[in-house]
């Protein structure tokens, strides 16, 4: 059975969930699509990197070693090997009357960018 190792270039789909199980990222169309997140201008395809490259979150890069071929895996990953620990410095808030004026779709799971070229993702509504 072949398995991922380091080096390996692989591609996976994965869906990203809060705690609560509410998806907030995914490479699988019908999974955005029943998580109202789903985006138009987007591709929905398996996402390709080399395992333990650098090229992924610390958590998510070890947690593919070792996954078979087709195989299936829940990953827990602490902030400390994802995006970090929260920081109420870097949350902005901003009016929905904003995004919709400047032509954006609010939608939950949407990465978006500031004109201060701030990028960022729409968490809740």
């Amino acid at each position: 059975m072949l398995t991922a190792i380091e080096g390996d270039y692989i591609l996976v789909d994965y869906s990203e969930r809060l705690e609560d199980g509410t998806v907030f990222d995914t490479s699988i169309e019908s999974v955005a699509v029943e998580a109202e997140i789903y985006n138009l201008g987007r591709e929905y395809k398996p996402l390709g990197f080399t395992v333990d490259a650098g090229e992924m979150i610390e958590g998510f890069d070890r947690g593919v070693v070792g996954m078979a071929c087709w195989g299936e895996r829940r990953l827990i990953i602490a902030y400390d090997e994802a995006y970090g620990a929260h920081c109420a410095n870097r949350v902005m808030t901003i009016q929905i009357e904003k995004l919709t004026t400047a032509g954006i779709i609010p939608v939950v799971g949407k990465k978006i960018v500031t004109i201060h070229e701030h990028v960022g993702t729409i968490m809740i509504l």
